[in-house]
């Protein structure tokens, strides 16, 4: 049987001594001598780890209190520091007295800067130090003390008088000490004293992380983009900023991160910016704009993500099966397709539509999991239907919806939207390119890109135990003032994805569009929803509107104004920093020649 572990003497000794008596020097703390010193000052610069060199000293104790202080106190104080260190150097004898006190000005005027640019934390910091032995060795237990100070460039002074006020300041049963705070006291960026710890640093460390940036100080971000913790509860980014300032070379070093680990990769593409990336990586390019092998049957019954807190999935009368929520989402398409089709028009379509589907033998209720891409109709099947209806009926509607459907079915945008899908994406990283379509009118863009939307979710919700990316770059040509339901559909996805290991990424370098009057509900929430938020450089009503919906500070939106490339504001979940892409140069070579680097 093990024998019960006795407490050690010593420590019993200083926590709870059968003596405690103070001189004008030093103390007597049961069996062991000591004396209180206080640092007085601090060297301007100091290394990561600092202050290590002081709370390890042996058989002594440290006292260390931080007080952040107001602003204004805080210059004032500042201003007292920076006149003391000059009326220092004029009467200094010496030359080296002459010249620390000039380090002090400038490390004074610095803090100021931080203080006035960056919104640094600053306040007191006050340090006391207790070296204690017994009487015989204390002599030699003191002097390594002083040493240790001076090799971590700091100064002390023994508190004369104040002994007892000392150990008030150490123990952990009294609160801190005024009369020590206003002899010790020296301000410092709270930054100074977490970098100062072996044990803290700055920068962000996920343990699971790859490299990701480095803080403004400095410090390394380590981030794990599928962590959930506290409020950090899905994967999807929104990564804003006007030309030239970044985005796709960190959207590229982003990607291949995710594609390193074995995760999959969808990227809607407007500007061929990742092709020469995606064939890298043996991946999958596919032309969307009337390629042969990117087509996306419109009409092909593809799950719908619908918020439960939503109304705008709810049921018309059609139940709430897959083909009667496709219906609903088949009317976004159509309206996104062509303006002139109104109300009345829609009503015409979806009664077709349901006859159609019938004749393939699709009901409103019908399983559509197992069905292949050839077994469902297409825009041509529909527009001969509408043909025999208009001439059965005479009904002018009809006609009407030929007519405006005519293009899509037989025309010059048929290459695009008929013919049964022949997209596949069976590689880890897809890349849906769209930009054949530059020139084509904007309705055009904005239909094909809910398409692909809408086949890109499909795909991806598929498997729940793999993670994936979906990348949607300039969603701001899926925005149509007058449909807002197209961003109903992204909203509704990022607020699902979580469930389905699916982090979607939305790059974009118009706000104004996305936060515009008319779909302002749905473009806040799809620009509030990702907990990753990545702000560069940007200007102009977009920065207005982004200062507005963030809440920016005068710091951040100066540096959003400065646009300096590759320097960006991140919000991960409600934590906000200044963040420096500084990328490897090995990751280059996979990130190919569009888009900037």
């Amino acid at each position: 049987m093990n024998k019960k572990k006795q407490p050690e003497a010593g420590l019993l000794n200083v926590i709870a001594p059968m003596d405690l008596s103070f001189t004008h020097t030093g103390m007597q703390i049961g069996e062991n001598t000591a004396k209180g010193y206080g640092v007085i000052r601090y060297a301007p610069n100091n290394p990561p780890g600092w202050l290590s060199r002081i709370t390890n000293l042996p058989n002594s104790v440290v006292g260390i209190t931080y007080e952040p202080i107001d602003e204004a106190d805080m210059i004032d104080v500042i201003d007292g520091n920076i006149n003391a260190a000059k009326k220092r150097s004029m009467d200094a004898k010496k030359q080296s007295e002459e010249s620390r006190a000039e380090k002090e000005v400038a490390h004074s005027i610095k803090l100021f800067d931080e203080l006035d640019d960056k919104g640094e934390s600053i306040g007191l910091m006050s340090t006391v130090i207790l070296p204690l032995a017994s009487e015989q060795t204390f002599d030699r237990v003191e002097r390594k003390t002083q040493s240790g100070a001076k090799k971590a460039n700091c100064r002390m002074r023994n508190m004369a008088n104040m002994q007892k006020q000392v150990f008030k300041e150490i123990s952990p049963t009294y609160i801190p000490q005024p009369d020590v705070m206003d002899v010790t006291g020296r301000v410092v960026p709270l930054r100074t004293i977490l970098g100062g710890f072996p044990f803290q640093k700055s920068g962000l460390n996920d343990s699971a992380g790859n490299y990701f940036s480095k803080d403004d100080g400095g410090g390394i971000v380590t981030l794990d983009m599928w962590k959930r913790e506290g409020d950090r509860t899905n994967s999807n980014v929104i990564l804003l900023g006007g030309s030239g300032a970044g985005k796709s070379t960190k959207l590229k070093d982003m990607l291949t991160d995710e594609y390193m680990l074995g995760h999959r990769i969808v990227a809607i593409d407007p500007e061929d910016e990742y092709k020469e990336q995606c064939r890298q990586f043996g991946g999958a390019w596919i032309n969307a704009a009337g390629g042969g092998s990117g087509r996306i049957n419109p009409l092909q019954i593809k799950e719908i993500p619908v918020d439960e807190d939503d109304d705008y999935y709810m049921d018309e009368g059609y139940g709430c099966g897959a083909l009667a929520l496709y219906l609903k989402h088949l009317e976004t398409f159509f309206n996104l397709y062509s303006s002139a089709i109104d109300d009345y028009h829609m009503a015409y379509l979806k009664r077709t539509l349901i006859e159609l589907y019938a004749a393939w033998n699709i009901g409103l209720d019908a399983d559509v999991s197992a069905l292949g891409n050839e077994q469902y109709p297409t825009v041509s099947d529909l527009v001969k239907l509408l043909e025999d209806k208009a001439k059965e009926t005479g009904e002018k509607m009809y006609q009407d919806l030929v007519t405006l459907l005519w293009d899509m079915a037989y025309g010059a945008d048929s290459y695009l939207f008929n013919g049964q899908t022949t997209i596949h994406a069976d590689s880890r990283y897809t890349c849906i390119s769209t930009a054949g379509l530059n020139d084509a009118s904007d309705r055009i863009k904005r239909a094909q890109y809910f398409n692909i939307l809408t086949w890109a979710w499909k795909e991806l919700s598929e498997n729940r135990k793999e993670r994936a990316v979906l990348a949607c770059d300039e969603v701001y040509l899926l925005v149509d003032p007058d449909i807002p339901q197209s961003l109903i559909f992204l909203r509704n996805a990022m607020k699902r994805a979580r469930k389905y290991e699916v982090g979607i990424w939305v790059i974009t370098q118009n706000v104004v569009d996305i936060l515009g009057d008319k779909v302002k509900q749905y473009g806040q929430e799809l620009m509030d929803n990702p907990t990753y938020k990545i702000l560069m450089g940007i200007d102009g009503a977009n920065l207005e509107k982004v200062a507005e919906l963030y809440k920016l500070t005068e710091q951040e939106i100066t540096l959003l104004e400065a646009k300096r490339r590759g320097h960006a504001v991140m919000m991960i979940g409600a934590r906000r920093m200044h963040v420096r892409f500084e990328i490897p140069e090995y990751k280059f070579q996979y990130f190919g020649t569009a888009g900037g680097r």
